[in-house]
C-alpha cells in the first residue's frame, strides 16, 4: 500500500464511521443488515474490479442509506439540488434514492470521487458506459448472500467470472425469475456484451449506437 492508499484509508475509516451512525438511523435493522451485506461483496470483489477496498466499503455502505425515506423526501432533496427527475422517476420515487445518497455523501461527508457518487447514481437500473466502480455496486447489491432469489452455488459461480460477464449472468438471472429489464438496464446489458468482446444481434447493435 503506497502513502496515498493509505491516506485515502485513514479519511475513508472516519467516513465509515459516520455513515454506519446515519445507516443505523435511518433505516430498519433489516436494511441496515443488507447494506452491511453488500458492503462486505464490495470489498471482497474489489480486487477483482481494480477499485481500492475502502472506496468499495464507502459505496456499500452509502448506497442504501437512504431507501427508507418516503417519496417527498427523495423529490425535495433532489429539487433542492437542481436535478429534475424523469417520467420514471416521477411515478417511482424510490429510484432517485441512490441519486439522494450521492448527493448526502458530497454534502455532509466531503466524498467528492466523481466515479463514487455516479456509482451511487446508477446502482439500481445500470446505465450505458458505467465504469467499474459502477459495476461493483450494480453486482454485489444483486449477490449479497441475503438475497432470497439466489443460491450460493449461483452466487459463487458469477463471482468467479469476470466483471463484465458478471453484469451479463446478474441479468439473465433477473430475467429468468421475471424482472422487467428497464430501458437503461437493456443499455447496460449490451454494453457489458460489447466490453465483454461478445457478438451483438442487429438489436444490440442499434443499441449500441443509440448508447454510444
Amino acid at each position: 500500500m503506497n502513502i496515498s492508499e493509505i491516506i485515502l484509508s485513514i479519511r475513508y475509516r472516519r467516513v465509515r464511521k459516520r455513515l454506519l451512525r446515519f445507516i443505523r438511523e435511518q433505516n430498519s435493522v433489516e436494511r441496515y443488515e443488507h447494506i452491511l451485506r453488500v458492503t462486505a461483496t464490495c470489498r471482497a470483489l474489489a480486487p477483482r474490479f481494480s477499485v481500492n477496498p475502502a472506496r468499495a466499503e464507502i459505496l456499500g455502505l452509502a448506497h442504501d442509506m437512504v431507501r427508507e425515506w418516503p417519496d417527498e423526501k427523495f423529490l425535495q432533496l433532489v429539487n433542492e439540488h437542481g436535478y429534475i427527475p424523469n417520467a420514471m422517476e416521477r411515478e417511482k420515487p424510490l429510484l432517485l434514492h441512490g441519486r439522494c445518497a450521492a448527493i448526502l455523501l458530497r454534502r455532509d461527508f466531503g466524498v467528492r470521487n466523481r466515479s463514487m457518487l455516479r456509482s451511487l447514481e446508477d446502482h439500481t437500473l445500470g446505465r450505458w458506459g458505467m465504469d467499474l466502480t459502477g459495476i461493483l455496486l450494480f453486482v454485489s447489491d444483486y449477490l449479497e448472500p441475503g438475497r432470497k432469489y439466489t443460491t450460493p452455488e449461483f452466487r459463487e459461480r458469477v463471482m468467479n467470472l469476470s466483471p463484465w460477464e458478471m453484469v451479463l449472468a446478474v441479468n439473465e438471472h433477473a430475467k429468468a425469475r421475471g424482472k422487467k429489464k428497464s430501458p437503461r438496464t437493456h443499455q447496460l446489458h449490451v454494453y457489458a456484451r460489447k466490453m465483454a468482446g461478445l457478438e451483438l444481434s442487429g438489436g444490440e447493435r442499434a443499441a449500441l449506437q443509440a448508447g454510444g
